[in-house]
């Protein structure tokens, strides 16, 4: 292989790592059809929500920002690997999300 050819698949496997660490989890949760609550604190910009394992659906997240309500309508499943990046449109202090599930599985919150 080339310098040239190194060079630009080590710039890229920089880039995908400096990527993925603007993502921090939040929580990993079980679906079952209920209502989970994901206390937050900090500025955010895009929600993902993640598939891990078996076929839980995600119908809703309200996203809080203090006494503010603002639900975003998801209606979908996710299957282990499937993502889902919702963009709030500019940076927001969200106190909390509050998700609502169906199905069975397990996904995961992502915030950044």
């Amino acid at each position: 292989m080339s310098k040239r050819v190194l060079a630009w698949v080590a710039a890229a496997l920089c880039a995908g790592t400096a990527w993925a660490e603007d993502w921090q989890t939040v929580a990993e949760l079980t679906a079952g059809g209920g209502t989970h609550e994901v206390a937050l604190d900090r500025t955010v910009r895009v929600i993902g929500i993640e598939g891990v394992s078996g076929a839980a659906t995600v119908a809703a997240v309200v996203v809080r920002e203090g006494e503010a309500e603002n639900p975003v309508a998801v209606e979908r499943a996710f299957p282990p690997g499937e993502v889902q990046d919702i963009d709030l449109g500019y940076d927001r202090q969200v106190t909390g999300l509050q998700v609502r599930d169906g199905g069975q599985g397990v996904y995961r919150i992502r915030v950044k």
